[in-house]
């Protein structure tokens, strides 16, 4: 399930939106804040498999400085800026959007293009990470809060804790990114032993 998170303080209601989806071959959960503060807040719980849709020019708190503010927060979720082009060029440092890692930038009314570059975005993700698995590593770490300082011996020589993995995974680094295959294997691997046995 893909989260797709709307960020804007002119209201636009849910149905509109699930409209414009109607026809994309992912399932989906939309959430709308017209209050990106609370969007802000609240943004961490959403997990990996989520997109934001987001507006620049806000009156409580404009789009660049909530995409630099989720960057600080090590989120690293696709973003998709959706505004009008006068009010990003005058209000939005663009390097700085560059920095933050936007996903794309679409014009507000190409609903069309917004939906494909929301379909990209899935599948990015989708191929970035396993998302079961991810969420699996996370709540093992929860409930078993002693092993995120468990050592591991890379063949490499370097020594990495769970709670590193979990970050480097987060960040969708190639360090993440090889771990999270390597513990996709681990799991098959046990499933089939657990069928030979059968």
């Amino acid at each position: 399930m893909i989260n797709i998170v709307f960020v804007d303080d002119e209201y636009i209601h849910e149905k509109v939106w699930h409209k414009y989806l109607k026809d994309v071959d992912f399932k989906y959960v939309i959430s709308i804040y017209d209050s990106p503060k609370k969007a802000l807040e609240e943004i961490a719980n959403f997990g990996h498999n989520t997109i934001v849709v987001l507006d620049m020019k806000m009156d409580e708190l404009d789009g660049d400085k909530f995409l630099h503010a989720i960057r600080e927060k090590d989120i690293f979720i696709p973003v998709i800026i959706y505004s009008a082009n006068a009010m990003m060029s005058k209000t939005t440092n663009l390097s700085q959007l560059i920095k933050d890692n936007i996903f794309s930038y679409i014009d507000k009314g190409q609903h069309e293009e917004l939906v494909k570059t929301i379909s990209d975005a899935v599948t990015m993700i989708k191929d970035a990470i396993p998302l079961e698995l991810s969420e699996a590593l996370h709540e093992f770490l929860e409930k078993r809060p002693e092993r995120k300082d468990a050592v591991i011996m890379t063949k490499e020589g370097h020594t990495l804790t769970f709670k590193d993995i979990e970050n480097e995974i987060n960040k969708k680094s190639s360090i993440g990114i090889g771990y999270q295959k390597a513990l996709y294997k681990m799991s098959f691997e046990r499933l089939q032993r657990q069928e030979e046995k059968l």
